[in-house]
């Protein structure tokens, strides 16, 4: 997440308990504490909890406030406050088209690399000591590989034997290196997820739903259809004009006769068309039969 959702918050630390936040939003409850009151408003308006907990608790560690955030909103009270507060900001007790057009606005405006991205970090020989080795992460991935490998040996098709001249400290972040012979300096490509408790509401809102393998592991992303979104978006707005027109003709046709030649198909096709403007050009009837096929 950019910085930008976090100024965001920190902007509406000064201005929650202002007189036009007290006209807009429900009287502050009893039941929470100061601080949570102030998560619940600044999550109601920015729509972030991670950014929310960071302002109104003060603190800088984004893993803590990510886990401290998703704590406190499982807290029936300080949740149930989070939802009257978004349906008051959001006026969703009088759901308009104003608000729906809101709505569709943000998932059409919402970028797909805020939910994931596609990054390229480096190969396992691009920064290896010697070059060209194997790096890897720690130790302890090299002692399970060549465990691994000492337990294939018993096996018909053994494991290959690692490569323990590589050096430690592998990370799959780093950028390749231009002069790797293994990678050519391409690297590795690799999907990075971003928790969705660091969305912004409009990414939550694109989101349909995530298909997962048996071993837990992400199979598919859904998404809903930012095309679809805006043609939506442009109907509520009366933008959108439909130009497909469908017509139905009732035409009574005499039977055909079995010996009717391409040209009599021809001419009765042309008598029982719809009549034409005087300045449109007259149709012409090919001499070559070979034209129209006969099926």
């Amino acid at each position: 997440m950019s910085d930008t959702a976090g100024n965001k918050a920190l902007s509406l630390l000064t201005s929650a308990n202002t007189d036009d936040d007290t006209e807009t939003l429900p009287a502050a409850s009893s039941e929470l504490s100061a601080r949570q009151e102030r998560f619940c408003r600044l999550y109601a308006e920015c729509g972030i909890a991670t950014h929310a907990y960071e302002a109104a608790y003060m603190t800088s560690s984004r893993a803590v406030a990510r886990a401290a955030a998703a704590r406190l909103l499982r807290n029936p009270k300080v949740a149930a406050r989070a939802r009257e507060l978004q349906d008051a900001a959001a006026g969703r007790s009088l759901r308009s088209t104003a608000a729906l057009i809101a709505d569709l606005e943000e998932m059409v405006e919402c970028d797909p690399n805020e939910l994931m991205r596609l990054d390229v970090g480096a190969c396992r020989r691009c920064w290896s000591t010697p070059a060209g080795a194997y790096h890897w992460r720690d130790e302890a991935e090299l002692a399970t590989a060549v465990e691994a490998w000492m337990a294939s040996l018993s096996t018909p098709q053994p494991l290959p034997a690692p490569d323990t001249t590589g050096s430690m400290g592998y990370r799959a972040d780093c950028d390749p290196n231009p002069e790797c012979r293994a990678c050519n300096g391409q690297g590795v490509p690799r999907v990075v997820f971003t928790s969705t408790a660091d969305l912004s509401r409009g990414a939550r809102r694109l989101l349909r739903g995530i298909e997962l393998f048996p071993d837990g592991s992400v199979k598919r992303v859904l998404l809903h259809d930012q095309t679809q979104l805006r043609i939506e978006l442009h109907r509520l707005r009366g933008l959108h004009v439909d130009r497909s027109v469908s017509l139905t003709a009732h035409v009574a046709v005499k039977p055909l006769p079995d010996n009717l030649s391409v040209a009599d198909a021809l001419r009765m096709l042309e008598s029982i068309a719809p009549a034409q403007p005087d300045d449109a050009p007259a149709a012409s009837i090919p001499n070559d039969p070979t034209v129209v096929s006969e099926q």
